[in-house]
């Protein structure tokens, strides 16, 4: 039987929400321009933050996190929330929710690892290297062919669906 630990299970959960919150973007990428969209996200979601931090008491945290940690935060919010969300309502109004997800998750997964092993010393196995090569094969293969104006064929051969590849990934990055 295949238990899953807490972490795994937070993990599922963080992906279907984004998976919700891709679609929900996606449903106003007609009304706004993507930087209007980021921020609004922003706003709400710092107030709820803020509101939870008070209410559990726990500002204290961040006045022990000294200066150089903070500064690390704020650079992470800056690059990851500010540039990288609004670059992805960008992909989501050009491509879709779909395909935009797809790319986007498939590569932040690929990039998180190499930096997580750079960075972190975080240890790299086979699996996950072999992994990493279908993430990208399946990136390429959704870029290429999840299209309006995709080819028929490749080379004379059917294109092989995009939804084997993502599951044999899975498949591989379980414990």
């Amino acid at each position: 039987m295949l238990t899953i630990d807490l972490g795994i299970a937070a993990a599922i959960a963080a992906s279907a929400i984004w998976a919700i919150s891709s679609v929900l973007m996606a449903s106003q990428v007609d009304r706004l321009d993507s930087p209007s969209i980021s921020a609004l996200r922003l706003a709400w979601a710092s107030a709820l933050f803020i509101v939870l931090v008070l209410v559990q008491g726990l500002w204290g945290e961040f006045a022990a996190l000294g200066t150089s940690n903070i500064i690390q935060l704020v650079a992470g919010a800056l690059v990851g929330l500010a540039l990288g969300d609004t670059l992805y309502v960008v992909s989501l109004r050009l491509l879709g929710a779909a395909r935009a997800f797809t790319i986007s998750l498939g590569l932040f997964t690929v990039l998180t690892f190499a930096l997580s092993a750079l960075l972190l010393g975080e240890t790299i196995t086979m699996n996950v290297v072999l992994g990493a090569g279908l993430v990208i094969a399946s990136v390429y293969l959704v870029a290429l062919y999840g299209r309006a104006d995709a080819p028929e064929t490749l080379a004379g051969t059917t294109p092989p669906p995009p939804t084997a590849t993502p599951s044999s990934v899975a498949s591989l990055w379980l414990p």
